[in-house]
């Protein structure tokens, strides 16, 4: 069959008859598609009938077999109107034809290298809202509660070998550049108090934030398996290190608040030796 035929012959009677979308439904239709460099121009433009419309785009997918034409007909199948399920079928292959060949050796699915581009640039500059923060942590505590979610190292440790490389990569050159930049505004400024301590207030507030229900609810995860010695014994060089620094660390207090540390490091001004009782002792500060 002559398609190109056909579709000419089509698009010629609708253009002899005097059609006004104001008295019936017509749809506008591009007698050379935009997608191969048709226009709006009122020669290209032609009122067809639902039914006309769909038979054009479907010759015109039979005249050119291309993805753009493909496409068009695959919108009109969405809607419902192929109801040949050979044409379909024949539809749908070609469309998965085209699709495999322009994604050929690209993958754009979730947690593809694209796909996370795509997302990273979306949200660079922008900051997540006071409420969305709020149901990330609820969705995220819930599906630790629910067991949907794993603590993946949880009773797990690395290998001694993991620990040396881990050990090897932190240089001190690293270490400082580690330091510079987690500590840059995103203006490229260091925050202000870099090198200074707490003001008396911020103090107050850490001190206050560790109530008599967080402190025991913190003792609770950290006993019986949840402490992350449980099971274990530190070697003998640990527990030579320990033993050393804490033969030199000492307890010094300013009436308000403990530090401990060593001596020989400088002591802080109106700091004194030992420490004040208080119900956070057992935490050195």
């Amino acid at each position: 069959m002559n398609y190109t035929k056909v579709y000419n012959n089509l698009i010629e009677k609708a253009r002899s008859l005097t059609r006004d979308k104001k008295i019936e439904y017509f749809e506008e239709h591009h007698i050379i598609p935009k997608s191969m460099g048709g226009t709006n121009d009122i020669l290209n433009l032609v009122l067809l009938t639902a039914r006309e419309h769909f038979i054009a785009h479907l010759l015109l997918w039979k005249i050119y077999r291309n993805k753009e034409m493909t496409s068009a007909v695959i919108f009109f199948t969405n809607k419902g109107l192929i109801k040949n399920s050979r044409i379909y079928e024949e539809i749908k292959k070609d469309l998965s034809k085209f699709v495999s060949k322009s994604k050929k050796g690209v993958s754009t699915g979730p947690n593809s290298l694209i796909h996370n581009q795509n997302i990273s640039k979306s949200l660079t500059g922008k900051s997540k809202s006071e409420n969305h923060k709020q149901k990330i942590k609820k969705t995220i505590k819930n599906g630790y509660d629910s067991g949907k979610y794993k603590k993946s190292w949880k009773g797990k440790s690395h290998t001694e070998e993991t620990k040396q490389k881990m050990k090897d990569a932190w240089t001190d050159e690293r270490k400082l550049k580690h330091i510079e930049q987690e500590h840059i505004w995103k203006n490229g400024n260091k925050p202000h108090n870099i090198g200074l301590p707490h003001t008396e207030e911020t103090k107050q507030k850490m001190k206050d934030a560790w109530t008599d229900e967080r402190l025991s609810a913190h003792s609770k995860n950290r006993s019986g398996q949840g402490n992350p010695m449980f099971g274990k014994n530190h070697s003998d060089e640990t527990k030579k290190k320990i033993g050393e620094n804490t033969k030199k660390k000492k307890w010094f207090n300013n009436g308000l608040e403990n530090i401990y540390i060593n001596p020989d490091d400088g002591i802080p001004d109106n700091f004194i030796r030992g420490r004040i009782i208080t119900w956070k002792t057992h935490k050195p500060i």
